[in-house]
């Protein structure tokens, strides 16, 4: 199984994050609090270590919302899932009918009891004189009489309880997410938040060690703190932030304290001296803008080094990971 598709709803800071697509190389990007370590608790929350638990209506729920709000089927995570062709088979042994089943929905709210959904799942077809003959054969041994009310819902049920019935398939959805051969490599900031993220991730076993990296593997030498914005020129950044916030910087003079060893850091607190809010997202949409049109102008040659150490280290830790064929996942 492949895991392709992720929503989060209703858990801490995030209220409805949409559809995200998941691929071999999946990034979570956005600034401190934005939802990135919720998003990952939630999904943990399908398969955790130790078994599925109720979630907490006063610390899960989002906040500034009623409690009364939260019900045990309250969603929470809805997850998609991409069969391989040995699982499809399998799948269409147990339903003995319709077209192939190639994808699965695996989900939970707040109560620990998760849901599964076949995707596609076709009514079978039922030869209604054959049910009838069954049933009137039990007749003789059931009382009181069965009566033959729908012989599609009866065929259904009977359906139904192969599958439930039929290997850990869908009988034990914790195992079958855990099957998941997905690869993936999670790369943090390396400041004090970044390390409370490792930790949480590790502590929680949602994934493992091997597959963690720090923003800081791409210096050299390699500097106790660092952001990925780190990467990027000093020179270019400014450039970034006097045009992205040309308008609220008008006739204002920022004053930067170079003791500080990380950039945004830097900006937050010229920033916050001048009582404006500073929103990293915002120049490096535009460097990623200009990187687009003109990379030259924006990567020099030392910033191009560092981001080409980072990616070459990202690499290596991707191939020692599919070298020992292992999921990412803990």
């Amino acid at each position: 199984m492949e895991l392709t598709k992720v929503r989060i709803k209703n858990f801490r800071s995030i209220n409805d994050s949409g559809d995200i697509t998941v691929d071999k190389i999946t990034a979570l990007v956005g600034r401190n609090e934005s939802g990135k370590s919720a998003l990952l608790l939630a999904l943990a929350s399908l398969n955790p270590a130790g078994g599925r638990k109720h979630l907490s209506n006063i610390k899960d729920f989002p906040r500034g919302r009623r409690l009364e709000e939260c019900k045990p089927d309250t969603p929470v995570v809805a997850t998609c899932w991409k069969l391989s062709s040995e699982e499809t088979a399998q799948v269409a042994k147990m339903l003995g009918h319709g077209a192939p089943i190639t994808e699965v929905h695996i989900g939970r709210g707040y109560a620990p009891e998760p849901w599964v959904g076949l995707q596609d799942i076709q009514e079978p077809t039922v030869d209604e004189e054959e049910v009838k003959s069954i049933v009137g054969r039990l007749r003789l041994v059931l009382e009181p009489p069965v009566a033959v009310a729908d012989p599609h819902k009866t065929s259904c049920e009977a359906s139904w309880k192969r599958v439930q019935h039929t290997g850990s398939l869908v009988s034990d959805p914790k195992a079958w997410a855990a099957e998941t051969t997905a690869r993936v490599l999670v790369l943090l900031d390396d400041d004090r938040a970044g390390r409370v993220t490792y930790n949480d991730l590790i502590t929680s076993k949602l994934i493992r060690d091997s597959a963690i990296m720090f923003v800081t593997e791409g210096f050299d030498p390699k500097p106790a703190e660092a952001d990925i914005e780190d990467l990027i020129d000093p020179g270019v950044y400014a450039d970034l932030v006097s045009q992205t916030y040309r308008t609220e910087l008008s006739g204002k003079a920022l004053a930067l304290n170079s003791n500080i060893p990380r950039i945004v850091r830097r900006y937050e607190e010229a920033f916050e001296v001048l009582g404006i809010e500073f929103h990293k997202t915002r120049p490096a949409r535009e460097f990623m803008s200009r990187m687009g049109a003109d990379p030259a102008a924006v990567l020099p040659a030392a910033s191009g080094a560092r981001f080409e150490a980072l990616f070459k280290a990202v690499r290596r830790r991707y191939e020692r990971q599919v070298a020992a064929d292992r999921p990412a996942f803990a």
